[in-house]
Protein backbone atom coordinates (compact mmCIF):
# COMPACT_ATOMS: atom_id res chain seq x y z
CA UNK A 1 0.00 0.00 0.00
CA UNK A 2 2.89 2.00 0.65
CA UNK A 3 4.06 2.38 -3.04
CA UNK A 4 0.66 3.54 -4.37
CA UNK A 5 0.47 6.39 -1.65
CA UNK A 6 4.25 7.46 -2.17
CA UNK A 7 3.63 7.25 -5.90
CA UNK A 8 0.39 9.50 -5.85
CA UNK A 9 2.12 12.15 -3.20
CA UNK A 10 5.04 12.32 -6.24
CA UNK A 11 2.15 13.16 -9.26
CA UNK A 12 0.65 15.84 -7.37
CA UNK A 13 4.44 17.02 -6.08
CA UNK A 14 4.73 16.87 -9.45
CA UNK A 15 2.30 18.81 -11.07
CA UNK A 16 2.13 21.58 -8.74
CA UNK A 17 6.42 22.51 -8.58
CA UNK A 18 7.59 22.69 -12.10
CA UNK A 19 11.19 21.39 -12.49
CA UNK A 20 13.00 24.21 -13.20
CA UNK A 21 11.82 25.91 -9.84
CA UNK A 22 11.41 23.45 -7.07
CA UNK A 23 9.79 25.69 -4.24
CA UNK A 24 10.43 25.64 -0.27
CA UNK A 25 8.36 23.79 1.65
CA UNK A 26 6.00 26.98 2.82
CA UNK A 27 5.67 27.93 -1.04
CA UNK A 28 4.65 24.97 -2.06
CA UNK A 29 2.02 24.98 0.84
CA UNK A 30 0.73 28.58 -0.15
CA UNK A 31 0.82 27.10 -3.40
CA UNK A 32 -1.53 24.10 -2.63
CA UNK A 33 -3.90 26.98 -0.72
CA UNK A 34 -3.95 29.18 -3.52
CA UNK A 35 -3.74 27.45 -6.39
CA UNK A 36 -5.80 23.75 -5.35
CA UNK A 37 -7.66 24.35 -1.78
CA UNK A 38 -9.13 27.86 -2.16
CA UNK A 39 -10.34 27.46 -5.73
CA UNK A 40 -11.78 24.30 -5.00
CA UNK A 41 -13.97 25.03 -2.21
CA UNK A 42 -15.06 28.20 -3.87
CA UNK A 43 -16.53 25.46 -6.94
CA UNK A 44 -18.01 23.78 -4.33
CA UNK A 45 -20.08 26.71 -2.68
CA UNK A 46 -21.20 27.38 -6.00
CA UNK A 47 -22.31 24.49 -6.86
CA UNK A 48 -23.92 23.68 -3.36
CA UNK A 49 -25.86 27.24 -3.49
CA UNK A 50 -27.52 26.11 -7.60
CA UNK A 51 -28.35 23.36 -6.15
CA UNK A 52 -30.19 24.38 -3.24
CA UNK A 53 -31.66 26.82 -5.92
CA UNK A 54 -33.09 23.84 -7.55
CA UNK A 55 -34.60 22.72 -4.88
CA UNK A 56 -36.72 25.66 -4.20
CA UNK A 57 -37.68 25.72 -8.24
CA UNK A 58 -38.27 22.05 -8.11
CA UNK A 59 -40.36 22.26 -5.04
CA UNK A 60 -42.46 25.67 -5.62
CA UNK A 61 -43.66 23.67 -9.11
CA UNK A 62 -42.23 19.93 -9.42
CA UNK A 63 -42.00 18.74 -13.18
CA UNK A 64 -39.50 15.72 -14.99
CA UNK A 65 -38.02 18.56 -16.64
CA UNK A 66 -37.18 20.50 -12.97
CA UNK A 67 -36.36 17.05 -11.72
CA UNK A 68 -33.72 16.41 -14.26
CA UNK A 69 -32.38 19.92 -13.32
CA UNK A 70 -32.00 18.70 -9.69
CA UNK A 71 -30.40 15.79 -10.56
CA UNK A 72 -27.76 17.46 -12.57
CA UNK A 73 -26.83 19.91 -10.23
CA UNK A 74 -26.62 17.44 -7.50
CA UNK A 75 -24.22 15.68 -9.77
CA UNK A 76 -22.19 18.77 -10.29
CA UNK A 77 -22.41 19.72 -6.28
CA UNK A 78 -20.75 15.93 -5.74
CA UNK A 79 -18.07 16.30 -8.55
CA UNK A 80 -17.03 19.93 -6.49
CA UNK A 81 -16.86 17.67 -3.06
CA UNK A 82 -14.76 14.96 -5.32
CA UNK A 83 -12.49 17.69 -5.78
CA UNK A 84 -12.02 18.99 -2.34
CA UNK A 85 -13.15 16.02 0.00
CA UNK A 86 -8.78 15.02 -0.35
CA UNK A 87 -8.92 18.26 2.59
CA UNK A 88 -9.61 16.72 6.33
CA UNK A 89 -8.05 19.00 7.63
CA UNK A 90 -7.92 22.83 7.74
CA UNK A 91 -11.58 24.31 6.60
CA UNK A 92 -13.68 21.12 6.63
CA UNK A 93 -12.27 19.89 10.01
CA UNK A 94 -13.88 22.60 11.86
CA UNK A 95 -17.24 22.06 13.38
CA UNK A 96 -17.15 18.72 11.74
CA UNK A 97 -17.85 20.21 9.01
CA UNK A 98 -16.52 17.37 6.82
CA UNK A 99 -18.75 14.63 8.24
CA UNK A 100 -21.66 16.69 7.87
CA UNK A 101 -21.64 17.25 4.02
CA UNK A 102 -20.77 13.63 3.48
CA UNK A 103 -21.50 11.87 5.85
CA UNK A 104 -20.09 8.68 4.53
CA UNK A 105 -18.99 4.96 5.08
CA UNK A 106 -22.81 4.72 6.53
CA UNK A 107 -23.41 2.70 9.47
CA UNK A 108 -26.85 0.97 10.70
CA UNK A 109 -29.28 3.10 7.80
CA UNK A 110 -28.09 6.58 9.67
CA UNK A 111 -29.43 8.77 6.31
CA UNK A 112 -32.59 6.86 6.33
CA UNK A 113 -33.44 6.60 10.10
CA UNK A 114 -32.25 10.56 10.46
CA UNK A 115 -34.66 11.19 7.71
CA UNK A 116 -37.57 9.60 9.55
CA UNK A 117 -36.56 11.31 13.10
CA UNK A 118 -36.07 14.61 10.75
CA UNK A 119 -39.42 14.65 9.22
CA UNK A 120 -40.96 13.48 13.19
CA UNK A 121 -40.49 16.55 14.00
CA UNK A 122 -42.08 18.66 11.98
CA UNK A 123 -44.30 18.62 8.39
CA UNK A 124 -41.60 21.04 6.79
CA UNK A 125 -37.74 21.04 7.90
CA UNK A 126 -36.33 24.39 8.15
CA UNK A 127 -32.80 25.26 7.95
CA UNK A 128 -31.94 25.68 11.10
CA UNK A 129 -33.61 21.69 12.21
CA UNK A 130 -31.54 20.34 9.88
CA UNK A 131 -27.77 21.99 11.28
CA UNK A 132 -28.89 20.75 14.46
CA UNK A 133 -29.75 17.18 13.57
CA UNK A 134 -28.11 14.35 12.76
CA UNK A 135 -24.94 14.83 10.43
CA UNK A 136 -26.14 11.53 8.19
CA UNK A 137 -29.05 14.34 7.24
CA UNK A 138 -27.13 17.59 6.73
CA UNK A 139 -25.34 16.91 3.24
CA UNK A 140 -25.05 14.96 0.43
CA UNK A 141 -26.10 11.66 1.46
CA UNK A 142 -29.00 12.71 2.63
CA UNK A 143 -30.00 15.23 -0.83
CA UNK A 144 -28.76 11.67 -3.28
CA UNK A 145 -31.44 9.53 -0.71
CA UNK A 146 -34.43 12.08 -1.31
CA UNK A 147 -33.63 13.00 -5.52
CA UNK A 148 -33.18 8.88 -6.17
CA UNK A 149 -34.60 6.77 -3.73
CA UNK A 150 -38.30 6.84 -4.26
CA UNK A 151 -39.15 5.15 -0.58
CA UNK A 152 -38.15 8.90 0.42
CA UNK A 153 -40.51 10.34 -2.30
CA UNK A 154 -42.74 11.86 0.07
CA UNK A 155 -40.12 13.66 2.25
CA UNK A 156 -38.77 15.22 -0.97
CA UNK A 157 -39.80 18.40 -0.82
CA UNK A 158 -40.68 18.84 3.05
CA UNK A 159 -36.73 18.13 3.54
CA UNK A 160 -34.67 18.30 0.65
CA UNK A 161 -35.12 22.32 0.15
CA UNK A 162 -33.50 22.60 4.35
CA UNK A 163 -31.15 20.02 3.40
CA UNK A 164 -29.60 21.59 0.45
CA UNK A 165 -29.89 24.88 1.91
CA UNK A 166 -28.00 23.57 5.30
CA UNK A 167 -25.74 22.01 2.70
CA UNK A 168 -25.00 24.94 0.82
CA UNK A 169 -24.38 26.88 4.11
CA UNK A 170 -21.74 24.32 4.75
CA UNK A 171 -20.09 24.36 1.74
CA UNK A 172 -20.03 28.45 2.04
CA UNK A 173 -18.35 28.25 5.48
CA UNK A 174 -15.27 25.61 4.12
CA UNK A 175 -14.74 28.55 1.48
CA UNK A 176 -14.57 31.53 3.58
CA UNK A 177 -12.21 29.36 5.88
CA UNK A 178 -9.98 28.35 2.78
CA UNK A 179 -9.63 31.71 1.80
CA UNK A 180 -8.94 33.42 5.06
CA UNK A 181 -6.58 30.50 5.75
CA UNK A 182 -3.13 32.27 7.37
CA UNK A 183 0.06 31.92 4.55
CA UNK A 184 3.30 30.66 5.32
CA UNK A 185 2.09 27.67 7.20
CA UNK A 186 3.49 26.25 10.09
CA UNK A 187 5.23 22.51 10.47
CA UNK A 188 2.36 21.25 12.19
CA UNK A 189 0.16 22.49 9.01
CA UNK A 190 2.24 20.87 6.11
CA UNK A 191 2.02 17.46 8.22
CA UNK A 192 -1.69 17.97 8.31
CA UNK A 193 -2.14 18.33 4.83
CA UNK A 194 0.62 15.02 3.59
CA UNK A 195 -1.94 13.34 6.53
CA UNK A 196 -4.87 14.14 4.40
CA UNK A 197 -3.16 13.20 1.23
CA UNK A 198 -2.18 9.25 2.67
CA UNK A 199 -5.68 8.98 4.03
CA UNK A 200 -7.23 9.83 1.48
CA UNK A 201 -5.24 6.93 -0.46
CA UNK A 202 -6.38 4.57 2.50
CA UNK A 203 -9.78 5.67 2.42
CA UNK A 204 -10.14 5.07 -1.67
CA UNK A 205 -8.61 0.77 -0.95
CA UNK A 206 -10.69 0.48 2.51
CA UNK A 207 -13.88 1.98 2.16
CA UNK A 208 -14.87 2.70 -2.16
CA UNK A 209 -12.76 -0.61 -2.88
CA UNK A 210 -12.44 -3.35 -0.74
CA UNK A 211 -15.50 -3.23 1.40
CA UNK A 212 -17.57 -3.28 -1.82
CA UNK A 213 -15.61 -6.08 -4.17
CA UNK A 214 -14.49 -8.08 -0.71
CA UNK A 215 -12.47 -10.77 -0.83
CA UNK A 216 -14.37 -13.35 -3.08
CA UNK A 217 -17.37 -12.70 -5.55
CA UNK A 218 -19.26 -13.98 -2.87
CA UNK A 219 -18.71 -11.39 -0.74
CA UNK A 220 -19.23 -8.42 -3.10
CA UNK A 221 -21.34 -5.67 -1.55
CA UNK A 222 -22.55 -3.50 -4.68
CA UNK A 223 -24.90 -1.40 -1.64
CA UNK A 224 -21.77 -0.90 0.40
CA UNK A 225 -20.91 1.13 -2.46
CA UNK A 226 -20.69 5.17 -1.99
CA UNK A 227 -23.59 6.59 -4.05
CA UNK A 228 -24.95 3.55 -5.20
CA UNK A 229 -28.35 5.05 -5.93
CA UNK A 230 -27.26 8.00 -8.02
CA UNK A 231 -24.93 5.29 -10.16
CA UNK A 232 -21.89 7.31 -8.99
CA UNK A 233 -19.62 4.82 -7.46
CA UNK A 234 -16.79 4.45 -10.35
CA UNK A 235 -17.34 8.29 -10.98
CA UNK A 236 -16.12 9.20 -7.28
Amino acid sequence: MLKPMLAGLSVLTLALVPAQAADSPDRLYDRIVAEVVAPGFGNLASAASRHAADWQSFCAAPSEVLREGLVASFNDTADRWAEVEIFRSGPSSRDFRHERFHFWPERKNAVSRGLAALRADSAAATPAQVSAASAAVQGLPALERLIFDDEHASDRCELGPAIATNAAELAGHMQVASTTAAPSASAESRTALATDLVTSFAIIKDSKIEAVIGKTPAEVKPRAAESWRSGRSLRN
